[in-house]
């Protein structure tokens, strides 16, 4: 049996004995089953009135965990959001970090070849100031180069360079071919130096070879003896145990 039977039992019951015996002797249908005298229409109405307040309950069971899912999910993005957040700054921060340090590298590597090569560099401007070049030979000599890649061959048989500016380049030209005359003969001067040292030294080698070969025989001859007597001593030593 089940609900709406056991409803019907009730008024059905109180009729077979309200039939069978005195009306209303055998009361049945009291405060807690006079919902039993529904009809089956009733019966109905409610049953389905509370399968809708059933389902309304669950209904709002869904929506609640509905709500809680969506604020988990909504937290959890919230959460990740932040973190991602987060971490894209913690990399904009490595980033500019990054490139502060090879910036650093750079100028300190930058500063340190710059101290290096100012030596070098004076001595440019030193050498270009013994050859008597300053600004105004810069467009001429740029225009020389031009024409020393263009030579034009004379009805002679000669080679030909136009020079512009004769009265500026020829100067500086001779200060050139000077300096070049002058490095070339350094150069050999150097050569011939370094060609008599070499010869000085070859000869003070062969002079010294015979004592030096005489005092290495010495430190042979003296090492020979000194393990020649360890050697005794061992000798006697190892006699005087067996004895």
């Amino acid at each position: 049996m089940h609900k709406v039977e056991m409803r019907r039992f009730h008024r059905i019951y109180q009729e077979y004995l309200d039939e069978h015996s005195e009306k209303d002797l055998y009361p049945v249908l009291n405060g807690t089953t006079i919902g039993g005298a529904c009809t089956i229409a009733e019966l109905k109405a409610e049953e389905a009135l509370e399968q809708a307040i059933e389902a309304t309950h669950q209904a709002n069971s869904t929506r609640r965990q509905a709500e809680e899912d969506i604020a988990k999910v909504e937290a959890e993005a919230f959460k990740v959001q932040k973190e991602t957040g987060d971490f894209i700054n913690l990399l904009y921060k490595r980033e500019a970090e990054a490139e502060q340090e090879v910036l650093k590298e750079f100028n300190e590597w930058a500063e340190a070849e710059e101290i290096k090569e100012r030596p070098a560099v004076q001595e440019i401007k030193k050498s270009l100031a013994d050859l008597g070049a300053t600004a105004e030979h810069i467009q001429p000599l740029s225009d020389f180069a031009g024409a020393l890649d263009n030579p034009v061959m004379g009805k002679n048989g000669k080679t030909y360079v136009e020079m512009p500016a004769p009265k500026v380049m020829l100067p500086l030209l001779k200060n050139v071919v000077q300096k070049m005359l002058g490095a070339f003969e350094w150069a050999r001067g150097a050569q011939e130096q370094v060609r008599k040292h070499v010869e000085h030294a070859r000869t003070s080698i062969r002079a010294k070879l015979p004592q030096k070969k005489r005092e290495a025989d010495q430190q042979n001859e003296a090492r020979w003896a000194a393990e020649r007597q360890q050697e005794q001593v061992h000798k006697h030593s190892r006699n005087a145990h067996s004895l």
